[in-house]
């Protein structure tokens, strides 16, 4: 479960949204002018997104290898037909 809070109101209170984490919520969103500045997430969670992250590094690294000098609008362009292709659309 995510709750979204202002930042007013977590201002107010840290100590009881670090409670909320902490005892099963999985995140507290934390919104400005209802654009999204932070976010407390329990462990387990941080540690699934941590794994994802060290997982799409080689290929991070791989398209930046491949991409080299190619102008950034060009590749997001293929990245994206490459996509579509593979979802058949």
């Amino acid at each position: 479960m995510f709750l979204e809070v202002d930042e007013a109101e977590f201002r107010a209170d840290p100590d009881a949204m670090l409670e909320r984490v902490q005892s099963g919520c999985e995140a507290v969103v934390i919104k400005a002018d209802g654009r999204i500045i932070a976010a407390l997430v329990n462990p387990r969670l941080f540690e699934q997104v941590r794994g994802m992250h060290e997982r799409c590094d080689p290929v991070r690294a791989k398209i930046a290898e491949d991409f080299r000098g190619v102008p950034e609008e060009v590749g997001t362009r293929e990245i994206e037909a490459a996509f579509a292709r593979e979802r058949g659309h």
